[in-house]
């Protein structure tokens, strides 16, 4: 294949499904149009494909996924059964390649790391329903503001990250609109006070040189984002390392 393909017009393996005959795509250049996809199971033994997606503009491919083969239990092994986000056993299966692919078509790659402050208080206080509605509304936030060519995944409990074809200041510019969706979540649900989110951002490259380092920094950046919005004035949380200290959830 050429080293010039745009992404979304390749044959690729998402996991443990092969997708081909996309027409049209969404590619971080932007999403332009329908795309009809054929899914078929990589492995031996397994049927031919017998399904087809029309994915609408800006569904992504977290929507394709979900949609392909949802009772395949290898699909169901990759997939976060509440809020059917990646979880983090595609993330591992997944993330090299995608830096190759980054890589290999200069292509920014910026990882983004979402926790909900003082979760636990919903919990606690409206029960765990509405903790499960919450965590679902923030998966939901994730995918309607991340590409179609990104990747969301729900990390555990209440933490949440984000694979994106962006660079750390487009991350940025996402994490600003992301807070300020929730935070009027907050007002509309009547959720107990000090509730938001913390988000770290960290570009590959940049940041950092690799996966393990990229995801330190950027879940560094997330608590020093959770100690600077819940910090009193004046107080000094931050040590010269500049880990936080001290024990806000």
């Amino acid at each position: 294949m050429s080293a010039s393909a745009p992404r979304g017009f390749e044959p690729a393996a998402w996991g443990p499904y092969s997708v081909f005959g996309a027409t049209r795509s969404s590619t971080p250049y932007g999403s332009i149009g329908h795309t009809a996809l054929a899914f078929a199971p990589v492995g031996v033994g397994f049927p031919t494909p017998k399904c087809q997606r029309t994915v609408e503009p800006g569904r992504g491919r977290t929507h394709v996924l979900r949609a392909a083969r949802r009772h395949d239990p290898r699909f169901v092994a990759m997939t976060d059964p509440l809020t059917r986000c990646h979880n983090r056993r595609f993330f591992d299966q997944i993330i090299d390649r995608e830096v190759q692919r980054h890589v290999r078509y200069n292509i920014p790659l910026t990882l983004l790391f979402v926790d909900v402050d003082r979760f636990k208080s919903v919990n606690d206080d409206m029960g765990h329903a509405m903790g499960d509605r919450l965590v679902q509304h923030v998966a939901g936030l994730l995918q309607r503001h991340v590409r179609g060519s990104d990747y969301v995944f729900r990390w555990g409990g209440d933490e949440f990250v984000a694979l994106m074809s962006c660079t750390e200041r487009e991350a940025g510019s996402k994490s600003a609109m992301l807070k300020a969706g929730f935070d009027s979540s907050v007002q509309r649900w009547a959720l107990p006070p000090g509730l938001g989110l913390s988000v770290g951002c960290a570009e590959f490259g940049h940041a950092a040189g690799n996966i393990e380092a990229l995801l330190v920094e950027a879940d560094a950046r997330m608590y020093a984002d959770k100690h600077r919005r819940q910090a009193p004035v004046g107080s000094h949380l931050m040590t010269e390392t500049g880990h936080a200290t001290g024990a806000i959830a």
